[in-house]
């Protein structure tokens, strides 16, 4: 008698799909708050280089520093905003794919999905590395500098 599958496939059984829905709803979710936490980070941003901005004109001893800082930090939130933007259009993405494939038993809907999933964890890794090679840096900076205050 012959087998009607490939021995080396995977199955993707019922409570895989229910897992896998579960999922999709999660990764939803988080995606859609990131979303918003975007577009709360960008306000943010706008909000701080108009107030700091308009704070400075009142004040001519502060304008160079906070005329300064507001546009700096608006800069630094909108920055943020983009990098963070692609791991979440990625989280969202998969969530919408996963849920497709699932509900139609599509391989290559799955296959999609989980390619979205690699990009955002890809990302994320990425992201992590270099925010512990930043940290690094600015610690032995921080370490110079101390030490060289020191002498």
């Amino acid at each position: 008698m012959e087998d009607n599958y490939n021995q080396n496939s995977l199955i993707i059984t019922d409570d895989i799909k229910s897992f896998l829905k579960v999922t999709s709803k999660w990764s939803k979710i988080l995606a859609i708050i990131g979303f918003v936490s975007l577009g709360i980070m960008v306000i943010a941003g706008v909000i701080s280089a108009l107030f700091l901005g308009s704070a400075s004109m009142s004040d001519t001893n502060m304008s160079s520093i906070t005329g300064g800082l507001g546009g700096v930090m608006a800069f630094v939130y909108i920055i943020f905003a983009i990098v963070y933007y692609f791991p979440l259009i990625y989280l969202y993405r998969f969530s919408t794919n996963i849920k497709s494939a699932v509900d139609g038993d599509d391989q290559n809907q799955l296959s999609i999905a989980f390619e979205y999933l690699k990009k955002h964890y890809k990302f994320i890794g990425i992201l992590t590395i270099a925010i512990i090679i930043l940290y690094a840096i600015i610690f032995f900076i921080a370490l110079i500098l101390g030490v060289g205050a020191l002498m």
